[in-house]
C-alpha cells in the first residue's frame, strides 16, 4: 500500500486502529517479524497514533534514514555505463 488517508471527521470511529488491527493479524498469519512505514514529520497526528500503536519512530532511536530511488533514477543505475562512471567518482 502506497498511501492512507483517513478524513478528519471518520478519525474518532478509530478506523486506523481496525485497520491496523487487520494487517497485524493478517502479518501473524503470514508470519511476518515487522510492520515497516513512513511518516511524514510535519504529520504528527500520525506520528502520534503509530507511536500508541507501539510503533518505535527508527530514525530517533536508531538513526535510520529512509531513502528513495525515483522511476528515473533507477533507468539511470540501469545503464551499462554506470559502474565505469561510479568507479572514475570514487
Amino acid at each position: 500500500m502506497e498511501d492512507m488517508y483517513i478524513r478528519p471527521e471518520d478519525r474518532k470511529n478509530r478506523i486506523a486502529v481496525s485497520f491496523f488491527h487487520l494487517v497485524s493479524r493478517a502479518a501473524l498469519i503470514e508470519n511476518c517479524t515487522r510492520l515497516n512505514f513512513c511518516v511524514l514529520e510535519s504529520n504528527q497526528p500520525a506520528a502520534k497514533l503509530f507511536q500508541s500503536l507501539g510503533a518505535v519512530d527508527l530514525t530517533l532511536k536508531e538513526g535510520w534514514h529512509y531513502y528513495r530511488i525515483p522511476r528515473l533514477g533507477i533507468e539511470e543505475l540501469a545503464k551499462p555505463t554506470i559502474i565505469s562512471t561510479f568507479n572514475s567518482q570514487i
